[in-house]
């Protein structure tokens, strides 16, 4: 594969190097990307992730954490390093990574470009042991993506059903900042969107659950007042500690 145009995200893909091949095994399995690259070994991957949701309900920042989680990496300052640029209203953040699975370490490189709600992200990695091996080849791939001009096409279910999904992993994050009802509203708008996935029905109860939680840590911070000792093990299981 050399040339690729998703007419759902609107970026293309064009490299001189001859060694890349669809992985159908893993887009199987996976439905996330919306594409997914490897060489005949399987020692060296890309894979491209993309969304399209409004701007003023998911930021640059929330959505690139959304992707960088369905690609399985996560965005603390200990596994991931991102360099972001701006020019006009195009963003395009840099990042390396690793992840420790078991005994093995994986390097990935990748960049997430941002514009208008449309967030693509393209990350190729290896195992440690092969980076170097790898670390132009994977270079070459991510500086192949390019974003194009956004199609006027309706788009296809698995572009819709994967927006639902980053519309509820936004609702985990505000769940992650004790912003239950904000997560709330996340959850059932992803809902709307792909009633058939029974996870943000999960996710809903789940946010629901956390805001009686809170109700209830507000009601009995009185105990704090005439019995601090029991307040101190009731909060240790539910509640956050009280503002001096």
């Amino acid at each position: 594969i050399q040339e690729y145009y998703s007419k759902n995200l609107g970026y293309s893909f064009k490299t001189k190097d001859t060694i890349w091949h669809f992985w159908n095994g893993i887009s199987a399995q996976n439905a996330d990307p919306d594409l997914v690259l490897t060489n005949l070994k399987e020692e060296v991957s890309l894979f491209v992730y993309g969304a399209i949701v409004p701007e003023d309900e998911v930021s640059e920042n929330d959505l690139y954490k959304v992707l960088l989680r369905r690609l399985g990496i996560s965005d603390s300052p200990e596994e991931i390093t991102t360099q972001r640029k701006k020019k006009n209203s195009r963003s395009v953040s840099h990042f390396e990574a690793t992840r420790q699975i078991g005994d093995y370490d994986f390097k990935y490189r990748g960049k997430f470009i941002y514009e208008s709600g449309r967030g693509i992200l393209v990350a190729g990695w290896s195992q440690g042991i092969l980076a170097k091996e790898y670390k132009q080849l994977i270079e070459n791939a991510i500086n192949a993506i390019e974003m194009e001009e956004l199609p006027e096409i309706e788009q296809d279910a698995k572009t819709a059903k994967f927006n639902a999904a980053v519309i509820s992993e936004t609702g985990l994050l505000r769940l992650e900042e004790n912003q239950p009802l904000a997560a709330l509203a996340y959850f059932e708008k992803a809902n709307r969107m792909d009633s058939d996935e029974p996870l943000h029905l999960i996710n809903r109860n789940l946010s629901g659950i956390r805001k009686m939680q809170e109700n209830l840590c507000v009601h009995f911070l009185f105990l704090y007042a005439i019995l601090p000792d029991t307040y101190q093990s009731y909060r240790q299981e539910l509640c956050s500690p009280p503002e001096k």
